[in-house]
């Protein structure tokens, strides 16, 4: 079994390897020595800042860089950082340099051992048609306030995003990022829309990526949860590993 801290580094990869696929088709990925970013201008996500695994360390000369990237961008950025035992966050440093936390997500994993059992009267359908990217795209925000634009679906061939429906009705989405290479399964973008909430939907959405997560061959599953699906996740057997601080900049 691999260690902890690659394990870590695994869940990691896959979130950034997820914004760097989604992003590649519209030419809309900017690699710099230190850092990556994504801007696509009529999309609210991906639309973040993330440093290279190269730049363990994060000094007052490379914020400054990132401080004029941010400025200069036509949309606002996030600013992820990993809080890892092997590389905790300077938060000192940040506030000193005007970095606002915005919000924190668990970093998290369980080990695929065996397959999960599911409700049939869920369907997990895989967006392949423009209509059911729309479908997808029309229901998201009411989960995380912000816009996916339906093109990003489409052209993102090596991501899979579903649309989870109940009696014909479309209740769900969420995204499947499989790195085959790796075994390594990453699960996000999980919403239900607030008239199917607290019915055990999200988890059983869950249940059914898992279990198609088997399928390819994936031997972990990652994800970032928020406060909010924390214990769905930790019934499910994910433990968490480290913390995402997402960081904006405000004004000097």
């Amino acid at each position: 079994m691999p260690n902890t801290n690659n394990i870590i580094q695994a869940n990691i990869d896959n979130l950034t390897s997820l914004w760097q696929a989604v992003s590649a088709p519209f030419n809309s990925l900017h690699t710099t020595p230190d850092y990556q970013y994504s801007l696509i201008d009529d999309s609210d996500w991906p639309n973040r800042l993330w440093l290279n695994p190269t730049s363990k360390l994060l000094t007052p000369e490379l914020l400054a860089k990132i401080k004029t990237q941010l400025t200069s961008s036509s949309k606002p950025l996030r600013f992820p950082l990993f809080d890892t035992p092997f590389n905790p966050t300077d938060e000192a440093l940040l506030e000193s340099h005007n970095f606002n936390p915005q919000f924190e997500q668990a970093g998290m994993t369980l080990q695929l051992t065996q397959s999960f059992t599911t409700q049939t009267n869920l369907n997990m359908i895989r967006v392949t048609t423009e209509s059911q990217a729309n479908q997808w795209a029309d229901i998201y925000p009411s989960s995380f306030n912000y816009f996916i634009h339906p093109k990003l679906l489409l052209e993102s061939k090596d991501v899979d995003f579903y649309l989870a429906t109940l009696n014909d009705q479309p209740i769900g989405t969420a995204v499947l990022y499989t790195q085959p290479e790796s075994k390594i399964s990453g699960f996000h973008c999980l919403g239900i829309i607030p008239s199917a909430r607290r019915q055990g939907h999200a988890e059983q959405i869950m249940r059914h990526l898992l279990n198609i997560s088997l399928s390819q061959g994936s031997k972990y599953a990652t994800l970032q949860a928020s406060p909010l699906g924390l214990h769905i996740y930790q019934r499910l057997g994910f433990q968490t590993q480290y913390t995402i601080k997402n960081y904006v900049l405000i004004n000097d």
